[in-house]
């Protein structure tokens, strides 16, 4: 069976990882779950509209 999974890294405010920590904690969470379900819900569609200016989108090409 194939391994699928990858690493992800991020950079994110200490005190912010800190808190939403021992918020996930409590859910029973740690990190990897809570962007995994972020992910999930993203492929599967946002429950808001997600705009993203022609600005932006030139900027990139």
């Amino acid at each position: 069976m194939q391994n699928n999974n990858v690493v992800l890294h991020v950079r994110m405010d200490q005190n912010l990882k800190e808190k939403v920590s021992t918020i996930l904690s409590s859910l029973g969470m740690n990190e990897s779950d809570a962007v995994k379900l972020f992910y999930k819900q993203i492929y599967s569609g946002l429950p808001f509209e997600v705009k993203i200016s022609k600005d932006i989108l030139v900027k990139q090409e």
